[in-house]
């Protein structure tokens, strides 16, 4: 009989690494050996910005710290830590494992 258990919550990394790539340098891959996304449209970034925070930070994230207070929300996996925090939820290398995981 195998017990599941839930640890800890993650966002999104994916949603944040393709955020960042367009606030950074449209188009261009953050990791060299990672190819770039499909080219980014700018002028909407702050609508992905926003959808990207009303759904993973303030849905997700403050639903989870309002009904288990026994574990920890990370914004992104993998995570740069208090770094995503400090960037307002984008970081500008999200991929940055010095201050998360």
């Amino acid at each position: 009989m195998s017990h599941p258990s839930f640890a800890i919550g993650v966002g999104n990394n994916e949603d944040e690494e393709s955020l960042a790539r367009q606030k950074n340098q449209p188009g261009l891959a953050i990791q060299p050996d990672e190819a770039p996304l499909a080219p980014p449209n700018p002028a909407n970034y702050s609508q992905y910005y926003s959808d990207y925070v009303k759904l993973d930070i303030d849905t997700i994230r403050a639903t989870m710290l309002a009904t288990d207070l026994s574990r920890h929300f990370l914004p992104s996996s993998p995570t740069n830590g208090i770094g995503t925090v400090q960037e307002h939820w984008v970081a500008d290398n999200p991929c940055n494992w010095t201050l998360g995981e």
